[in-house]
């Protein structure tokens, strides 16, 4: 049973076409094998159901991939039009996707306020404890000041198009006018992919309690199914399809979305720009047959999708980190199934890119990501990910500590050498710097925020070989009690192992030592979850751009 409720959505940009790489053949009419793939069954002419059913691929409920509904939505959908559309569409995708569904999920048409204040009231629940992670964890990236989950709050009302519970087994899909229920199909086709990937390889079951964890994972679960959208969409735009995407919506690319944070976007957006190629990459070595296959033992991090073909050469997961002793800094009690987060190559991507997105098109002198390496042009893979700054990482984790009402946090991250290692080093002392930290006297990649109006406390770092600790505070004198086992380097030992190359080229203007000083995440979503990672829980979303 399909349900509606007057409501509705800002469709924004890039919705149906951005992180999709496939390239079809050329048209040559409306004949089965030019349509879908060859497991789906043809259809017969006068569209009568097959002897085996809803077994039969390319037939739900009813409606065959390429039969004709003959709809009249001029004055919206109705339930019965939604039920049909649905059915078309889901035999669509399994014609597509060579999966048969075992029975439709729910489908229900919401709008954007009525979306935005059942988020609303999922993040009033999260605990301080969470909130006190979230915002440290940020903090420590010098990304978001303070509030850090309530920005995830506004990025995720703002953000979402669509999404599949696959807890509750229901699609929800943000329509525009709570007067004409008119749903963009290809939206729709996206959710009940995700549908049909759970019935067939239980969603549920993966481990996505950390950022990069959870990426991915996306990146094969999004990369899937927008493989296919991909497909559809393409059917639709050329009339390939006997009747095209009746209510496919108009000027969805239209370029105004602005995100609350930028690095969080970037982020979020990760597994969409990158699970495409990924999962194209294996469909073209084995077919379907690899790509199911791969969710036996899907992506440990982002970095296997970023890179296409390659893996990790570290468990990402599997760093030792020594927690302070005899001091009153404890390791923080939050809802999170893990004691700490991974934040990933995408993050750190994030991170760099935050600031330079914020004021593109004016450049930023010295930044380590520039707009333009970053911003592909492409909408089927719009961001480059692929960065030198991350090259060579192999894990990191970062835990959070309380001491009463304050925060502080130890931030480690490993690379495979001493070489990349000071990459994602000279990086963070060009963020620290650009971000107004003042350099603390005496105390080498030290900075203080303790006067800054957006961040707060003072953060240090510590190369060690190919290890790069990144420690936070409230003040310059209480990160000695978060680290006391390790032991900073002095001034003059920074002077003569260290080299300080730009990150742009050969110039070298991006760090330099001066004197003794260095310049330098109820029933709409698991919170918990996305406090963690977003998106976590129990709904896989459509990110609109």
């Amino acid at each position: 049973m399909r349900r509606l409720s007057a409501v509705c959505v800002l469709v924004l940009a890039i919705v149906a076409g951005a992180g999709m790489g496939m390239v079809m053949a050329e048209d040559t009419g409306h004949q089965q094998g030019d349509l879908v793939h060859a497991c789906a069954a043809e259809p017969p002419g006068n569209f009568s159901a097959p002897a085996t059913g809803n077994e039969t691929i390319g037939w739900v409920d009813g409606y065959w991939y390429d039969q004709p509904l003959n709809l009249t939505i001029g004055d919206g959908l109705n339930e019965t039009e939604l039920d049909r559309l649905s059915a078309r569409t889901a035999a669509r995708i399994e014609a597509l996707r060579c999966l048969s569904f075992e029975s439709l999920p729910d489908v229900e048409i919401v709008d954007r306020e009525t979306f935005t204040n059942e988020t609303e009231r999922q993040f009033a629940a999260v605990s301080e404890s969470d909130r006190q992670f979230d915002d440290a964890q940020f903090s420590t990236m010098l990304m978001i000041g303070e509030n850090a989950t309530d920005v995830r709050q506004e990025s995720q009302s703002r953000g979402v198009g669509g999404y599949y519970d696959y807890i509750d087994e229901r699609i929800v899909v943000i329509a525009e006018d709570p007067d004409h229920l008119v749903i963009d199909e290809p939206i729709l086709a996206h959710e009940l992919g995700h549908a049909l990937q759970d019935q067939h390889f239980q969603l549920e079951r993966y481990n996505r309690s950390t950022k990069d964890l959870n990426r991915g994972k996306l990146g094969l679960i999004e990369g899937d199914v927008h493989r296919i959208e991909h497909t559809y969409v393409e059917h639709c735009d050329e009339g390939r399809w006997n009747e095209p995407c009746v209510t496919q919506l108009p000027g969805l690319n239209t370029g105004t979305f602005e995100p609350p944070n930028w690095g969080l976007w970037v982020m979020q957006y990760q597994p969409y720009s990158d699970g495409p190629a990924f999962v194209e990459h294996v469909y073209g070595q084995s077919g379907w047959d690899g790509v199911n296959a791969l969710y036996d033992r899907p992506p440990r991090s982002a970095a296997e999708t970023i890179n296409p073909g390659t893996e990790v050469t570290v468990d990402p997961e599997n760093l030792t980190v020594t927690h302070p002793v005899n001091t009153s800094w404890e390791l923080i009690e939050t809802n999170r199934s893990v004691d700490h987060n991974v934040i990933g190559p995408a993050g750190i991507v994030g991170m760099l890119i935050d600031p330079v997105l914020e004021t593109h098109p004016r450049p930023i002198t010295g930044a380590p990501i520039s707009a333009e390496a970053f911003i592909q042009g492409d909408p089927d893979n719009p961001y480059r990910y692929d960065q030198p700054v991350v090259d060579g990482w192999e894990g990191d984790r970062l835990y959070v500590y309380e001491n009463d009402s304050e925060t502080a946090t130890v931030w480690k991250t490993a690379w495979n050498d001493e070489y990349n290692q000071s990459q994602f080093r000279n990086a963070y002392i060009w963020l620290a710097e650009h971000r107004g930290g003042d350099r603390v006297a005496g105390k080498p990649f030290t900075w203080s925020f303790e006067d800054h109006p957006e961040f707060d406390g003072a953060v240090t770092i510590y190369p060690d070989g190919d290890r790069l600790w990144v420690v936070s505070g409230p003040s310059v004198s209480s990160l000695d009690n978060v680290t006391p086992h390790m032991q900073p380097l002095t001034t003059n030992e920074l002077a003569s192992e260290l080299s300080f190359e730009g990150l742009t080229g050969d110039q070298n203007n991006t760090v330099r030592l001066e004197d003794d000083e260095l310049s330098g995440f109820g029933p709409l979503l698991a919170v918990l979850g996305i406090i963690g990672a977003a998106a976590v829980g129990r709904v896989i979303r459509h990110q609109v751009e």
